[in-house]
């Protein structure tokens, strides 16, 4: 990855805020670390997906990938399906599968659960209940997000919620 690329999209951010997590290892802060790190290779794959044309110009992403990754920025509290995906960009959900994985080197359902995670996080911060905070961020039932944070973390979401 470029030097400028990585100036651009803050990825030495997560190292800074990596080791001031790793600084003090208490269980919360690995985590907390781990969760991070995970954003991370979100953002560093995309930084890998930018590549130099003949002209010596930098290309971004696939549009359509960069598209659907705002489209759930956007839209993450909402119910997002595949199928809604692929009317939406007009293709098929496995060809979106296929080029999501291929850009990114995760699926659409990783990416949608890391950034409802990110957003639990948040709002976590501010002092909401948990009983509120995974309906704010999309998750349609309680079982679907314990189930969610429990893959992603590691903790259950009570513990998760007394360490964020």
């Amino acid at each position: 990855i470029q030097a400028q690329t990585t100036k651009k999209l803050h990825l030495h951010w997560y190292f800074h805020k990596g080791a001031l997590l790793l600084s003090n290892t208490n269980v919360k802060n690995i985590y907390l670390a781990e969760l991070l790190f995970s954003r991370f290779a979100i953002e560093a794959n995309a930084a890998i997906s930018y590549q130099m044309d003949r002209s010596g110009k930098i290309q971004s992403e696939n549009n359509i990938v960069k598209s659907i990754k705002n489209y759930i920025d956007e839209n993450y509290i909402s119910e997002i399906s595949l199928d809604e995906l692929g009317k939406i960009f007009f293709i098929s959900k496995y060809s979106i599968c296929h080029m999501f994985k291929a850009e990114t080197g995760i699926t659409i359902l990783d990416y949608l659960s890391l950034k409802r995670i990110s957003a639990v996080q948040e709002h976590i911060s501010s002092g909401k209940k948990l009983s509120d905070i995974y309906r704010i961020c999309g998750f349609k039932d309680y079982s679907t997000f314990y189930r969610t944070v429990k893959k992603y973390t590691g903790m259950n979401p009570s513990d998760f919620y007394s360490y964020a």
